[in-house]
């Protein structure tokens, strides 16, 4: 079953960075699921994890397409997987080699869109946007700390996002 898991988790990825909408590798990845929580043991924990971290963003990247800001902020808070806090950066950083093949495939995207919500949220919430700007610095660190290269095409567009929050 981890064989099973991890091809499901590779074209899970593959569907979010690809921007890929038919949402086939998210139905075989809900549908595998389901499999793992009837039958309890039949799969390593690690692989069943990273199975439903990825289910969640994708879920994510759906509600983002459908301009769900506050639902996507929400499911970036409670799944804990970016620093939201400069204080948080060194233990996410430190971490870092345990965070899956799909997920260091799926970041680059997942920490762009990220920086646009902070964006979008600070030209709407005005009041707020000391806090959303500590997120935004977070985020900008950890990118520039994790033993990870980015595309140079989300790099640059983090690195003009940045200047917003200067």
């Amino acid at each position: 079953l981890d064989d099973s898991i991890r091809l499901a988790c590779d074209g899970l990825a593959k569907e979010m960075t690809q921007h890929i909408d038919d949402g086939e590798a998210r139905k075989l990845a809900i549908w595998l699921a389901g499999i793992c929580k009837r039958s309890a043991g039949v799969s390593t924990l690690e692989a069943q994890s990273n199975l439903y971290l990825l289910i969640d963003l994708s879920t994510f990247f759906q509600y983002y397409h459908a301009e769900k800001f506050e639902a996507c902020m929400e499911i970036i808070k409670k799944l804990k997987c970016l620093p939201l806090d400069p204080d948080e950066v060194q233990a996410f950083v430190s971490t870092f080699y345990m965070v899956s093949d799909q997920m260091r495939l799926v970041l680059p995207d997942l920490c762009m869109a990220v920086m646009k919500l902070i964006l979008e949220e600070v030209t709407r919430r005005s009041e707020a946007s000391d806090d959303l700007r500590l997120r935004a610095k977070a985020i900008i660190l950890y990118v520039g700390m994790i033993p990870y290269r980015f595309p140079s095409q989300i790099s640059s567009q983090i690195l003009q996002l940045e200047n917003y929050f200067d």
